[in-house]
Protein backbone atom coordinates (compact mmCIF):
# COMPACT_ATOMS: atom_id res chain seq x y z
CA UNK A 1 0.00 0.00 0.00
CA UNK A 2 1.31 3.24 -0.66
CA UNK A 3 2.08 5.83 1.95
CA UNK A 4 -0.27 8.92 1.92
CA UNK A 5 1.52 11.56 4.03
CA UNK A 6 -0.39 14.86 2.89
CA UNK A 7 -3.25 16.16 0.67
CA UNK A 8 -2.65 19.47 -0.89
CA UNK A 9 -4.97 22.13 -2.20
CA UNK A 10 -1.93 23.53 -4.36
CA UNK A 11 1.30 23.05 -5.87
CA UNK A 12 4.71 22.98 -4.01
CA UNK A 13 8.10 22.51 -4.58
CA UNK A 14 9.81 18.77 -4.58
CA UNK A 15 12.83 18.54 -2.43
CA UNK A 16 14.58 18.08 -5.83
CA UNK A 17 13.60 21.06 -6.87
CA UNK A 18 11.19 20.10 -9.20
CA UNK A 19 7.61 22.02 -9.39
CA UNK A 20 4.55 19.27 -8.07
CA UNK A 21 1.68 20.44 -10.42
CA UNK A 22 0.05 17.64 -11.52
CA UNK A 23 -3.21 16.87 -9.20
CA UNK A 24 -3.02 13.12 -8.15
CA UNK A 25 -1.02 11.22 -6.02
CA UNK A 26 3.08 12.14 -6.10
CA UNK A 27 5.40 8.86 -5.44
CA UNK A 28 8.68 10.83 -5.02
CA UNK A 29 6.58 12.62 -2.13
CA UNK A 30 3.90 10.67 -1.00
CA UNK A 31 1.62 13.94 -1.45
CA UNK A 32 -1.74 14.11 -3.24
CA UNK A 33 -2.57 17.00 -5.51
CA UNK A 34 -5.79 17.84 -5.63
CA UNK A 35 -7.25 19.75 -8.72
CA UNK A 36 -8.52 22.86 -8.26
CA UNK A 37 -7.53 27.21 -9.45
CA UNK A 38 -4.11 28.96 -8.66
CA UNK A 39 -2.28 31.47 -9.89
CA UNK A 40 -0.52 31.01 -13.02
CA UNK A 41 3.00 29.91 -12.02
CA UNK A 42 6.19 30.96 -13.40
CA UNK A 43 8.03 27.95 -15.74
CA UNK A 44 11.17 27.76 -13.27
CA UNK A 45 9.89 28.83 -10.20
CA UNK A 46 12.55 29.34 -7.12
CA UNK A 47 12.16 28.25 -3.91
CA UNK A 48 11.41 32.18 -3.08
CA UNK A 49 7.98 31.35 -4.79
CA UNK A 50 7.09 28.24 -3.04
CA UNK A 51 7.86 29.86 0.47
CA UNK A 52 10.82 27.78 1.53
CA UNK A 53 13.28 30.46 2.29
CA UNK A 54 12.96 31.63 5.80
CA UNK A 55 13.30 35.43 5.88
CA UNK A 56 12.75 36.48 9.21
CA UNK A 57 15.43 33.11 10.77
CA UNK A 58 17.88 34.77 8.09
CA UNK A 59 17.23 38.23 9.43
CA UNK A 60 17.44 37.59 12.89
CA UNK A 61 20.22 35.78 12.60
CA UNK A 62 21.70 38.44 11.13
CA UNK A 63 20.99 40.72 13.55
CA UNK A 64 22.35 38.88 16.19
CA UNK A 65 25.78 37.83 14.93
CA UNK A 66 26.72 38.44 11.53
CA UNK A 67 26.38 42.07 11.64
CA UNK A 68 28.98 42.52 14.27
CA UNK A 69 31.49 40.77 12.43
CA UNK A 70 34.41 42.23 10.78
CA UNK A 71 34.71 42.28 6.97
CA UNK A 72 35.69 39.00 5.82
CA UNK A 73 33.35 37.66 8.87
CA UNK A 74 30.49 39.26 7.28
CA UNK A 75 31.51 38.16 3.55
CA UNK A 76 31.39 34.28 4.68
CA UNK A 77 28.55 34.95 6.91
CA UNK A 78 26.70 35.44 4.09
CA UNK A 79 27.77 32.68 1.92
CA UNK A 80 27.02 30.62 4.49
CA UNK A 81 23.31 31.51 4.49
CA UNK A 82 23.29 31.80 0.96
CA UNK A 83 24.75 27.99 0.49
CA UNK A 84 21.71 26.77 3.00
CA UNK A 85 19.07 28.97 1.62
CA UNK A 86 19.56 26.93 -2.19
CA UNK A 87 18.70 27.88 -5.32
CA UNK A 88 17.11 32.10 -4.91
CA UNK A 89 18.97 32.72 -1.78
CA UNK A 90 21.60 34.88 -3.12
CA UNK A 91 19.06 37.55 -3.97
CA UNK A 92 17.51 37.69 -0.39
CA UNK A 93 20.65 37.55 1.65
CA UNK A 94 21.82 40.11 -0.12
CA UNK A 95 18.56 41.88 0.36
CA UNK A 96 19.18 41.22 4.18
CA UNK A 97 22.15 41.82 4.70
CA UNK A 98 23.01 45.02 2.25
CA UNK A 99 26.44 42.61 1.03
CA UNK A 100 26.34 43.10 -2.94
CA UNK A 101 25.85 39.75 -4.50
CA UNK A 102 29.20 39.93 -6.14
CA UNK A 103 30.78 39.81 -2.56
CA UNK A 104 28.83 37.02 -1.65
CA UNK A 105 29.79 35.03 -4.56
CA UNK A 106 34.01 35.63 -3.33
CA UNK A 107 32.49 34.86 0.39
CA UNK A 108 31.79 31.44 -0.86
CA UNK A 109 34.88 31.12 -2.57
CA UNK A 110 36.61 32.10 0.99
CA UNK A 111 34.80 29.21 2.17
CA UNK A 112 36.71 26.45 0.38
CA UNK A 113 40.04 28.35 1.61
CA UNK A 114 41.61 27.90 5.30
CA UNK A 115 41.50 31.24 7.50
CA UNK A 116 43.97 33.46 6.60
CA UNK A 117 46.86 34.86 9.49
CA UNK A 118 45.83 37.00 12.45
CA UNK A 119 44.58 40.48 11.37
CA UNK A 120 43.92 39.90 7.96
CA UNK A 121 40.73 40.03 6.52
CA UNK A 122 41.00 40.06 2.96
CA UNK A 123 43.01 37.20 0.78
CA UNK A 124 46.93 38.94 -0.25
CA UNK A 125 46.46 41.74 -2.99
CA UNK A 126 42.72 42.39 -1.73
CA UNK A 127 41.77 46.00 -0.88
CA UNK A 128 41.86 49.42 -2.81
CA UNK A 129 45.44 50.23 -4.56
CA UNK A 130 47.35 52.61 -3.14
CA UNK A 131 46.72 56.43 -4.16
CA UNK A 132 49.66 57.01 -6.06
CA UNK A 133 48.64 53.69 -8.23
CA UNK A 134 45.51 55.06 -8.62
CA UNK A 135 46.40 58.94 -8.93
CA UNK A 136 50.07 59.03 -11.52
CA UNK A 137 50.04 62.23 -10.98
CA UNK A 138 50.11 62.70 -6.84
CA UNK A 139 53.65 62.25 -6.20
CA UNK A 140 54.88 64.30 -9.16
CA UNK A 141 52.42 67.45 -7.88
CA UNK A 142 53.60 66.87 -4.06
CA UNK A 143 57.04 66.90 -5.23
CA UNK A 144 56.80 70.25 -6.68
CA UNK A 145 55.17 71.45 -4.05
CA UNK A 146 57.59 70.16 -1.29
CA UNK A 147 61.58 71.47 -3.00
CA UNK A 148 60.68 74.81 -2.06
CA UNK A 149 59.34 73.99 1.02
CA UNK A 150 62.36 72.42 2.46
CA UNK A 151 65.25 73.12 4.64
CA UNK A 152 68.46 72.66 6.62
CA UNK A 153 70.72 70.52 5.03
CA UNK A 154 74.49 72.06 4.58
CA UNK A 155 75.47 69.57 2.20
CA UNK A 156 71.82 69.86 -0.13
CA UNK A 157 69.75 73.04 -0.21
CA UNK A 158 66.56 70.99 0.46
CA UNK A 159 66.14 68.08 2.83
CA UNK A 160 62.80 68.67 5.34
CA UNK A 161 59.42 70.51 4.63
CA UNK A 162 58.60 73.33 6.36
CA UNK A 163 54.79 73.28 5.32
CA UNK A 164 52.55 71.60 7.17
CA UNK A 165 50.79 67.96 5.88
CA UNK A 166 47.61 69.91 6.22
CA UNK A 167 48.56 72.68 3.99
CA UNK A 168 50.24 70.49 1.65
CA UNK A 169 47.15 68.36 1.54
CA UNK A 170 44.77 71.69 0.94
CA UNK A 171 47.04 72.88 -2.17
CA UNK A 172 46.82 69.09 -3.56
CA UNK A 173 43.47 69.33 -3.52
CA UNK A 174 43.57 72.64 -5.43
CA UNK A 175 45.84 70.70 -8.21
CA UNK A 176 42.44 68.28 -8.36
CA UNK A 177 43.29 65.54 -6.13
CA UNK A 178 41.42 64.12 -3.51
CA UNK A 179 44.03 63.45 -0.55
CA UNK A 180 44.18 63.61 3.06
CA UNK A 181 47.21 65.39 5.51
CA UNK A 182 47.35 61.46 6.52
CA UNK A 183 48.00 60.48 3.10
CA UNK A 184 50.61 63.32 2.35
CA UNK A 185 52.42 62.05 5.64
CA UNK A 186 52.71 58.22 4.22
CA UNK A 187 53.49 59.76 0.66
CA UNK A 188 56.55 61.72 1.76
CA UNK A 189 57.95 58.38 3.72
CA UNK A 190 57.18 56.02 1.52
CA UNK A 191 57.39 57.82 -1.96
CA UNK A 192 59.75 60.69 -1.05
CA UNK A 193 61.92 59.10 1.19
CA UNK A 194 61.22 61.53 4.22
CA UNK A 195 60.44 60.09 7.70
CA UNK A 196 59.36 62.20 11.10
CA UNK A 197 61.86 63.92 13.07
CA UNK A 198 61.58 65.65 16.35
CA UNK A 199 62.59 69.54 16.22
CA UNK A 200 66.69 69.74 16.42
CA UNK A 201 68.45 72.36 18.55
CA UNK A 202 67.91 75.26 15.80
CA UNK A 203 66.25 78.22 15.64
CA UNK A 204 64.53 78.16 12.08
CA UNK A 205 62.66 81.34 12.73
CA UNK A 206 59.19 79.24 12.39
CA UNK A 207 57.18 82.80 13.73
CA UNK A 208 58.48 84.75 11.18
CA UNK A 209 55.52 85.57 8.60
CA UNK A 210 57.14 85.33 5.85
CA UNK A 211 59.14 82.03 6.99
CA UNK A 212 58.05 79.65 3.09
CA UNK A 213 58.34 83.05 1.24
CA UNK A 214 61.95 83.84 2.21
CA UNK A 215 62.74 79.32 1.30
CA UNK A 216 61.19 79.61 -1.60
CA UNK A 217 63.32 82.56 -2.74
CA UNK A 218 66.91 80.49 -1.31
CA UNK A 219 65.61 77.73 -2.88
CA UNK A 220 65.22 79.55 -6.75
CA UNK A 221 68.79 81.09 -6.39
CA UNK A 222 70.40 78.14 -5.37
CA UNK A 223 68.45 76.30 -8.30
CA UNK A 224 69.77 79.48 -10.90
CA UNK A 225 73.07 79.09 -9.53
CA UNK A 226 73.30 74.94 -9.69
CA UNK A 227 71.94 75.51 -13.21
CA UNK A 228 74.64 78.09 -14.40
CA UNK A 229 77.48 75.89 -12.76
CA UNK A 230 78.32 77.82 -10.15
CA UNK A 231 78.57 76.83 -6.75
CA UNK A 232 76.34 76.67 -4.05
CA UNK A 233 77.97 77.49 -0.67
CA UNK A 234 75.17 76.76 2.25
CA UNK A 235 76.51 78.27 5.59
CA UNK A 236 75.33 77.39 8.68
CA UNK A 237 75.14 79.96 11.89
CA UNK A 238 74.00 80.55 15.39
CA UNK A 239 73.86 83.59 17.45
CA UNK A 240 76.63 83.13 20.17
CA UNK A 241 74.92 82.75 23.93
CA UNK A 242 71.61 81.71 22.46
CA UNK A 243 70.20 79.10 24.41
CA UNK A 244 69.05 75.62 22.53
CA UNK A 245 65.47 75.72 21.25
CA UNK A 246 63.92 72.28 21.94
CA UNK A 247 59.98 71.82 21.27
CA UNK A 248 57.64 69.40 21.04
CA UNK A 249 56.97 70.16 17.32
CA UNK A 250 57.66 67.25 14.73
CA UNK A 251 59.24 68.14 11.06
CA UNK A 252 59.49 65.18 8.27
CA UNK A 253 62.79 65.03 7.23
Amino acid sequence: MRELRAVITAPTMRPDGCLLITPGYDEATGLLLRAGKWPPIPDKPTRICAGMIDRDAIKQRWDAIGCKLDERGRRLFAAAEVQAAGHGGLAIVSEITGIARSTINRGEDDLDEGPLPDGQVRRKGGGPKPLSARDPTVVADLRQLVEPATLGDPMRPLIWVSKSLGKLADELERMGHAISANTVAKLLAVELGFSRQSNRKADEGSKHPDRDAQFQHINAKVVAAQAAGQPVISVDTKKKGTPPVKAALRSWG
